[in-house]
Order: C-alpha cells, then structure tokens, then sequence
C-alpha cells in the first residue's frame, strides 16, 4: 500500500480523562519516521508490506542506556509504552516501533491473537506451590496450572469460578465473602501472588496472605500503599 492510498484521518477510540468513557475521533493520520512502522489493524504497511504483526505493552526501547547495553531491553530506562507514552491501538491504524513487533501467523483471526500480546511473566519457583492469580488473568491461570503451580483464582465476585476452574484453577476465593488474605495462609500461604490490575486497595489486602519467600508480582502500575517492614523479612 502506497502513501497515496492512505486516508488523510482515522478513527481512534479515546478515554480523556480518568474513569470517562471511551469516545470515537477522528485524528490526522501521521507517516512513520525511523525506526518506525505503520499498522493497520494487524497489517503492516510499511517494512514488509502486508506482513501481519501485533505489539503488547512494551512498545519499544532506545538502544542506549545501561539496561538496553546490558540486552535488558525490557527495563529500558526510556521505554515507551503503547497505550501510554504514544497511542495505543485502540484505533485503525497504529504507529508503533519496529523493534516492538511481532509477527502473526496468517490462519489466526485478530481477536484469537489479541490476548497473547498481553504481557504474563511467571516467576521461576517450585512446582506444587500454591499461585494466586486473579480470575481475569485467563493466560496466566492456564500457564501456571501447566508448569506445575496449585492454582487459586481471587475475584470480587462469583461470575467468573465457571471460566477460572476451567482454565486450571483448584480454587476459586471469592472476596467480601472471604478474607482473601486468610484464606492463602490456610491454604498454606502464597508462594506467588499475581496483581494484574492496578488496584492499590486489592494487592495492599492480598501481602499478608503471601508465604514466608514468597513473591508479589505487580504487573500493572496503580497508587501508592503501604507495606509492612515484617512482611518483606
């Protein structure tokens, strides 16, 4: 697809401000500069056009700094993050960095591949220990039941235990009902909890029910909360 075909704006879907709705604008249509590729849907209309391609989160990084000179290119000191410090791809065209890409297989529809272009990053850890992950987290609930994990699911509610027990939980804690703390410390404690949602509340509720060793893995960015200098020992 040449630049002349291009339409001159697109449609993005947009949440202005905290806690709004998403809005649908119309925005000028930006060509990409180096190190850049444009993306439509899932083609890619730049590099090699028509390849199909996908980035998650981590959208990119600079090559430069401590981190990105160590090969540490996911802690790179100024990442840029879709969604966040450049749009996002809740539009129909993207402009994303060409070191964030990933190529998708032509049979796969878009929204079969969408949910493996969310980040899930499982700590290395024994097998047979007890995991808590939230009942949303439909690809890590179903990668730790396969590496070994005794999974439990936490939700604020009982929608979900149907799905959750299904991708491999053993437990299902449903809060208010439970104190979902206490119950990790009887089923011995957690070895890892796993916060994907960036709820300072819930995770500050989960630390006493973490296992001496154990781990809080935070994988989504909220407010501030306190914790315990006894928890951490």
């Amino acid at each position: 697809m040449s630049s002349a075909n291009l339409p001159k704006t697109y449609k993005v879907a947009q949440i202005k401000e905290k806690g709004g709705d998403f809005q649908l604008i119309d925005v000028p249509l930006q060509m990409p500069k180096d190190g850049q590729v444009l993306v439509k849907s899932s083609l890619a209309v730049s590099a090699t056009v028509g390849q199909r391609v996908g980035s998650g989160w981590q959208g990119g990084h600079c090559h430069a700094c401590r981190r990105c000179r160590r090969g540490d290119f996911v802690t790179c000191e100024n990442e840029a993050e879709n969604g966040i410090s450049q749009d996002g791809g809740y539009a129909e065209y993207a402009t994303l960095r060409s070191e964030a890409l990933r190529s998708v297989p032509e049979d796969l529809k878009p929204e079969k591949v969408a949910r493996f272009f969310v980040p899930v990053s499982l700590p290395t850890t024994a097998s047979g220990t007890w995991m808590f992950i939230p009942a949303t987290s439909h690809l890590a609930l179903q990668y730790a039941r396969a590496m070994g994990f005794r999974v439990a699911a936490l939700s604020s509610s009982g929608s979900k235990e149907k799905l959750a027990r299904a991708l491999g939980a053993h437990e299902y804690i449903e809060g208010p009902k439970v104190d979902q703390a206490d119950a990790l410390q009887k089923l011995g404690g957690a070895k890892v909890v796993i916060a994907t949602a960036p709820h300072a509340d819930t995770i500050k509720s989960l630390t006493p029910g973490i296992a001496v060793d154990g781990t809080l893995l935070a994988l989504a960015v909220g407010d501030e909360f306190p914790v315990q200098p006894i928890q951490m020992i």
